[in-house]
């Protein structure tokens, strides 16, 4: 994706473009998106704060984005289970003034409901604040539209939806189901009222007020708060090669309009802007582009395009562009996150796409449902930035990830606006991966005592340089003392106060939930089945690496005192509450056993927090920050 001139946006202004993301105002490439992949039906709330759009790659597999323009943010429509990304179908989409609420179309409701398959897409509500789906093609009696709903609009509150739907189970019924109709859903009365047999091409004003259409014969007017209907008479000029336009923007007072006709010669499409008001007509942006969207201020559009529109892209996949006349301004990064894995959201399987890409190449797994974006959310913390990456080491705080080349040193993302830092660190530096694959269903070291027998040494000499200024001659990389950490941002952000957690235990203590095998303990604990075989950790080997995981945390709980002592503010986050939840262990476990691929190689999310689990960190951060 690239920011790059746009066409003229009204008024001679020349305009920057991004592709979904935030506009910085410099013409810098930002690779966010994978090559061939379509990216369109772009929508943009009233008040210009988010964006919203579908993206399907070359296999049909289709999602709705949501990009928050001030932190730069790109999230995911979910399944409700948390697994996967949900299922949706390209069709417009709109928001609620401020960007809570998204008016979409799920393309298989059963993934919402849980219930039975159907067939028809459907319109849908998410609320981004509870996270919370509701779907509107419904009847009075809460049955499912029959056939197809297509999204309309919402009212600026949200608690209105307006869908199309040609199915004859909704109120005042077809005889035959022919033709589209309109219809609003109170959602929080449950009722349904039919409004018209209007065809495409409606659109609301940003307040909800006013409803319009326009055609060759001028705007069809609607005001919904006095019920009535007015003609706006457009002079000569657009080229009415679609009846009606397929999108019409109208202002809050009902003055301004924008609309889409035909571009000369056929060379796409043209969109118009007419100011009753001052009587001004004029074209602001031609070419192949399409899905055209107006914030509320009637400054600020969305509309997706060829790669072709940004330089050097010639791939003839569509992308998603913004073109404004006001750049808007970051927040400064009051909240910052870092760290490795359990940080990114590595196991929540849903990632950002400029961080699970093969062609950037970039493998940080940065999640919207780490603890970090949760934690945003929930708490105003003001500005954030998300710099954690999988696979991360303390010497990656101080320079360019090696494994990552476009990910820069992270402490380079702390400012000395900076309020808040969380991480998790030392993971990787103690080599835990590497650790627990040696110890899965492996063959025991020649004096009968596991895995422990090899690696111990290994081990405790890892941890230990993280305690004080020395390096394990067995790692590649410099390991950086914690209390050097906590100092160096410190230095960079004097107000910002440092929360670092411990990791949990990944296996329970007793053999209550071990199976007895013929193994040096005599209890195994299975963590992968494929077909006949099976995965499995020696009850010993599964104690040696609690240990290790507490040897860890102890360190890093050690460190914390003694920045203390020198001042520097920073907090322990204890994994207690994971307590009970490993494998093999009291409860449900937080962790995710091992996955595989499609060759069957272990996938980096196996031993990593399921979406519980990351909920769980968000929650033991909150506390510990001491927010409700």
């Amino acid at each position: 994706m690239f920011i790059s001139d746009a066409p003229e946006y009204g008024d001679g202004y020349r305009q920057k473009v991004v592709i979904a993301d935030a506009l910085s105002g410099t013409a810098t490439a930002l690779p966010i998106a994978a090559p061939q992949t379509w990216y369109y039906y772009p929508s943009i709330s009233p008040d210009g704060s988010t964006i919203s759009f579908a993206e399907s790659d070359r296999y049909g597999s289709r999602r709705q984005a949501i990009v928050d323009r001030v932190t730069r943010q790109i999230t995911y429509l979910p399944r409700p289970d948390g697994q996967a990304a949900l299922g949706i179908y390209p069709s417009p989409t709109f928001m609620s003034h401020e960007g809570r609420y998204l008016l979409f179309s799920v393309q298989f409701p059963s993934e919402i409901t849980g219930g039975p398959y159907n067939n028809y897409f459907q319109a849908a509500r998410y609320d981004r604040q509870s996270g919370q789906y509701t779907l509107v093609g419904l009847n009075n009696a809460g049955g499912l539209s029959s056939w197809y709903s297509y999204t309309g609009w919402l009212s600026a509150d949200g608690q209105h939806a307006y869908f199309y739907s040609d199915s004859p189970n909704l109120p005042e019924p077809n005889s035959n189901g022919s033709g589209y109709r309109l219809f609003r859903r109170d959602i929080a009365a449950g009722e349904t009222t039919l409004l018209g047999p209007l065809s495409w091409g409606f659109h609301a004003s940003p307040n909800g007020r006013y409803v319009a259409r326009a055609g060759s014969d001028g705007i069809s007017l609607h005001d919904l708060q006095t019920d009535e209907y007015s003609h706006v008479a457009i002079p000569a000029g657009p080229v009415w090669c679609y009846q009606p336009s397929p999108e019409t923007w109208v202002s809050d007072d009902a003055t301004r309009f924008i609309f889409q006709a035909c571009a000369p010669n056929n060379a796409g499409s043209q969109y118009w802007r007419y100011d009753t008001g001052a009587q001004t007509l004029e074209p602001i942006v031609s070419g192949h582009i399409w899905d055209f969207a107006v914030a509320g201020d009637a400054e600020t559009a969305t509309f997706s395009g060829p790669d072709s529109i940004a330089p050097g892209e010639t791939g003839g996949f569509y992308d998603v562009y913004v073109s404004t006349r006001t750049p808007i301004q970051s927040e400064p990064a009051r909240y910052v996150a870092l760290g490795d894995s359990y940080s990114s959201g590595e196991g929540t399987f849903i990632y950002h796409p400029d961080s699970d890409s093969a062609e950037l190449p970039s493998k940080c797994h940065r999640s919207p449902q780490a603890y970090g974006p949760l934690l945003a959310d929930a708490v105003n913390l003001g500005g954030f930035t998300f710099g954690a990456c999988s696979g991360a080491v303390t010497d990656d705080l101080y320079v360019a990830n090696p494994d990552n080349p476009h990910e820069p040193a992270q402490l380079d993302r702390i400012t000395s606006d900076t309020e808040i830092v969380t991480m998790t660190i030392g993971g990787n530096d103690v080599g835990f991966k590497q650790v627990l694959e040696s110890c899965i269903s492996r063959t025991l070291g020649e004096d009968n005592s596991g895995c422990a027998y090899e690696l111990g040494l290994e081990v405790d000499e890892r941890i230990a340089a993280l305690a004080w200024q020395t390096t394990s001659e067995s790692t590649e990389r410099p390991i950086h003392p914690l209390t050097s950490i906590f100092a160096d941002i410190h230095s960079r952000a004097p107000d910002a106060h440092i929360y670092i957690a411990g990791y949990p235990r990944l296996f329970g203590t007793l053999t209550d939930g071990y199976e007895q095998a013929e193994t040096p303990s005599g209890y195994k604990c299975v963590v992968a089945t494929i077909g006949p075989i099976t995965a499995w950790v020696d009850h010993a080997d599964a104690q040696w690496l609690n240990a290790k995981a507490d040897a860890l945390n102890y360190i890093i709980n050690a460190a914390v005192t003694q920045a203390q002592a020198q001042q520097i503010p920073v907090t322990y986050v204890d994994p207690a509450p994971f307590a009970g939840h490993g494998h093999c262990d009291t409860f449900d476990p937080w962790i995710h056993a091992v996955k595989l691929d499609p060759q069957l190689n272990p996938r980096p999310e196996s031993f990593h927090p399921t979406v519980t689990g990351f909920q769980e960190y968000k929650a033991m951060f909150q506390l510990a920050i001491g927010q409700p």
